[in-house]
């Protein structure tokens, strides 16, 4: 927001003395001080965008995760997995699903 703030600062600055800015020859020095704040812009957008994505990534994707990481550890130790005991397991993880993503929410 801060680099955001800068550039629309700077923006309104230049829409404001377009004809000094004009009549001075000044034109380039001040597109190419805007496209360095663009940039500055662009790059914390794109930060941004990417740790959004990879947080909603883990967010939808972490039941799958859990379900997985246990499944494969009770066939590591031996114990058989029968119809009832993987849908009893998949049943309690969906009841335990909602307060985990409440939880994860309002922590943040």
């Amino acid at each position: 927001m801060e680099s955001k703030d800068e550039r629309m600062k700077s923006t309104s600055e230049v829409l404001r003395n377009m004809k000094t800015i004009k009549l001075q020859a000044w034109d380039s020095y001040y597109l190419q001080k805007l496209e360095i704040l663009r940039k500055v812009e662009h790059n914390w957008l794109w930060k941004s965008l990417r740790l959004s994505a990879l947080t909603a990534f883990i967010f939808w994707g972490s039941p799958t995760f859990i379900s997985v990481a246990t499944f494969s550890g009770c066939v590591m130790m031996g114990i058989p997995l029968t119809a009832g005991r993987v849908l009893s397991a998949l049943a309690t993880f969906r009841m335990l699903q909602d307060p985990i993503f409440n939880l994860l929410i309002y922590s943040l």
